[in-house]
């Protein structure tokens, strides 16, 4: 007699924005890059897309490319460095598509066990 497993997990996808910015130097940095903004504009496509259910979005520490800022990395899968509003679009066009592509319904609202507490990104040690 077959045992019915439990249904997976929710898929949810992190995005890490990194918002270092360099005290007493002039050299690029992330802060320097705007990257508050790109991070902002982030959260707002993600929302206006209805995917903040799927797609958590955290500040982040340095990722060590910072002449390449604003600077993401997509937690699984790619870094996107010298990141623009277009590419924002991009992005989340792409995320999307992935999780349609995985199977997610994005119409359906599924609450995450984070989604009360979000924690803190700590830095590595």
């Amino acid at each position: 007699m077959a045992t019915a497993s439990a249904p997976p997990p929710p898929l949810r996808l992190t995005l890490l924005c990194c918002q270092t910015q360099r005290f007493g130097t002039t050299a690029e940095c992330c802060g320097r890059n705007k990257a508050g903004e790109i991070m902002a504009f982030l959260i707002q496509e993600i929302r206006a897309q209805g995917l903040e259910t799927w797609v958590v979005v955290k500040e982040s520490p340095c990722f060590g490319h910072c002449s390449q800022g604003p600077v993401i990395r997509w937690v699984g899968n790619e870094l996107y460095t010298r990141v623009s509003r277009s590419q924002v679009l991009d992005l989340v066009n792409t995320l999307r598509c992935h999780l349609q592509d995985q199977g997610v319904d994005l119409n359906s609202q599924i609450k995450h066990a984070d989604d009360e507490n979000p924690g803190y990104l700590l830095p590595p040690v």
